[in-house]
């Protein structure tokens, strides 16, 4: 559970970049085991939180940690999803763990006034995307980067596997030993995985 500080830091920095406020619609774009870590960490923070991920096995595991507000973004449209869930006013936060250019811009057109886009993702190919600087403007949109983490947010990630808050076995499919790290590595690149552990 130890080996799983460092991104569960790295999501708490991204978390606290966001200024969640109790009652506060939150959209996390992508059912990683980074995305499920900003679930449960904007949860924590009293926040309604909206899953759009396009695995339905995913899907169905956000469902078992009590997140009953998940939906495909192939079988729905994003944005009008999101305007529905949210009685047309937009999403107060969005975050993107996703590595696609082209969703970091349906984020801003999921915001509400007032609303923060954290892109948490690196992104790969680096394509441009086209903003409206008019709607960022008028809706007083933040659009914010979050990488890494600091000493501060290494403790309070250990704080919380220590105590249970953030429990990490739903994200650890599966264990390996040095003699089998091969085999460990080729698992984890799987679409189906999450984390593999190395047992020492």
């Amino acid at each position: 559970k130890a080996s799983l500080t460092e991104p569960l830091s790295c999501v708490i920095h991204s978390i606290e970049s966001a200024r969640i406020q109790y009652g506060e619609n939150v959209v996390v774009i992508g059912a990683g085991i980074m995305g499920i870590f900003h679930a449960l960490l904007a949860r924590i923070k009293g926040a309604r939180v909206i899953i759009s991920e396009p695995n339905k096995a995913r899907r169905e595991l956000l469902n078992k940690l009590g997140f009953s507000e998940t939906f495909s973004p192939l079988e729905e449209e994003s944005i009008e999803k999101i305007r529905s869930l949210t009685e047309n006013r937009g999403t107060d936060v969005v975050f993107v763990t996703t590595a696609i250019s082209e969703i970091a811009e349906q984020a801003v057109q999921m915001a509400a006034i007032y609303g923060r886009i954290i892109l948490y993702s690196s992104y790969h190919p680096d394509l441009p995307i086209k903003l409206s600087p008019n709607k960022i403007h008028k809706k007083l949109i933040s659009v914010i980067g979050t990488a890494n983490s600091n000493s501060k947010d290494f403790i309070k990630a250990l704080n919380l596997l220590e105590t249970g808050i953030i429990d990490p076995d739903p994200v650890i499919s599966g264990y390996t030993d040095l003699d089998h790290i091969q085999d460990g590595m080729e698992k984890a690149v799987r679409p189906d995985t999450y984390r593999i552990v190395i047992r020492l």
